[in-house]
């Protein structure tokens, strides 16, 4: 992204801008929206970065639903 991700401490009530990005990815992601998931990709990430995010994200994804 070509910077840090700020994310807040747990517990913290509130979310970062961040984390409410990276949180909307995951329920587009998840209901199959790929519309909404390619263009949140492409408001944060450069065109070179959309696919590596991207297999980050579906690993991520998949390690949370394990638990």
């Amino acid at each position: 992204m070509g910077r840090r991700f700020v994310v807040y401490a747990l517990g913290c009530p509130d979310r970062s801008f961040d984390e409410n990005w990276l949180c909307a990815l995951f329920r587009a992601r998840a209901r199959a929206d790929a519309d909404s998931y390619h263009f949140l990709l492409r408001t944060r990430l450069s065109p070179e970065k959309t696919s590596q995010a991207h297999f980050l994200i579906c690993r991520a994804q998949l390690s949370l639903e394990l638990f």
